[in-house]
């Protein structure tokens, strides 16, 4: 057994025992609707979510996730010529990847998506929770959100450090075909990883990357 897999097995048990908790104390039983109850209440949530998140940023491997990030991409990127088992490849790794970060419920959004920005209505009716973040990449002219004044980006290991909102919602899982219906052929829907303001790793989304920019 790998470093890899014994970190995404302890990851599972921790995810599981947390989120079995969480719905345990959201179920109707539990919410007492007095105030000082509801306030202790919602602090123990925030308590233990932050506590999830700690456990699975502990147990990253970051080499191996940029791998399983680097495989996914290999084959969603178009200008990429991927090898003849790439797509098994990439499901593998985007399997494992979901696991790890629910990454089929995650978009990070840099642009026209963002909230208060002028297409926000086609995120907005999946909820969830938005957080900030920053990714790796260059931002440039291309796509057809410059027209808007919005640049395009492009993923850069290493490149400038772009600012992100970064939208984790469950129905985000059943609306990729019409995210990527409305972003259309310029953008393509890749994983980047996602850092918080410390510089460590926070998370993997989904991300709309224009390839065709003036930095090629």
């Amino acid at each position: 057994m790998t470093d890899g897999q014994v970190f995404g097995g302890k990851r599972a048990i921790l995810n599981g025992a947390l989120d079995s908790e969480t719905t345990r104390l959201l179920s109707a039983e539990n919410v007492n609707s007095d105030s000082k109850d509801m306030e202790l209440f919602i602090s123990l949530i925030r308590f233990i979510q932050c506590l999830g998140a700690l456990c699975r940023m502990l147990m990253v491997d970051l080499p191996e996730v940029k791998r399983l990030v680097n495989a996914v991409n290999s084959f969603r990127w178009p200008t990429a010529t991927p090898a003849a088992d790439a797509s098994e490849d990439a499901k593998a790794a985007e399997q494992k990847l979901d696991a790890m970060f629910e990454t089929n419920q995650t978009l990070a959004v840099y642009g026209t998506l963002a909230p208060g920005k002028p297409n926000h209505h086609m995120v907005a009716p999946y909820g969830g929770v938005w957080s900030d973040g920053v990714v790796q990449g260059d931002l440039s002219t291309g796509g057809w959100g410059s027209a808007l004044g919005y640049p395009a980006f492009k993923p850069r290991e290493g490149g400038s450090a772009v600012t992100v909102k970064v939208l984790k919602a469950p129905l985000l899982s059943r609306a990729w075909a019409n995210i990527d219906k409305f972003e259309g052929p310029e953008y393509q829907r890749i994983l980047v990883l996602v850092f918080g303001a410390d510089g460590q790793l926070s998370t993997v989304a989904n991300l709309y990357a224009c390839f065709q920019t003036d930095a090629q």
